[in-house]
């Protein structure tokens, strides 16, 4: 799949199981965090593996019948349309 400049997800092409989202917007506070994520999904440990531009990764369970995609949520950085976008283009799980 090609990136398009108003895509803000894709499948990765440097990751397996991964999905980038080149433009991740994140508040003030934490605006260390804007740009470019890896977001890779862990099938065995049914978790993301989330890698900011800079500073420290997160890892997410997702448990029971929880959206894989509605889980991706860091405080203070904005996945919504991300989410969103992830749906409508059927990228999960992305392996």
């Amino acid at each position: 799949m090609a990136m398009t400049d108003d895509s803000l997800a894709e499948l990765c092409v440097e990751h397996s199981c991964c999905i980038r989202a080149p433009r991740v917007e994140a508040s003030p506070e934490v605006s260390h965090l804007a740009g470019e994520w890896h977001l890779m999904w862990m099938r065995e440990d049914s978790a993301w593996f989330l890698a900011p531009p800079q500073g420290n990764v997160w890892e997410i369970r997702v448990t029971g019948d929880a959206d894989p995609a509605g889980e991706l949520a860091v405080d203070g950085v904005m996945f919504e349309d991300i989410r969103r976008e992830i749906d409508q283009k059927g990228l999960f799980p992305p392996c």
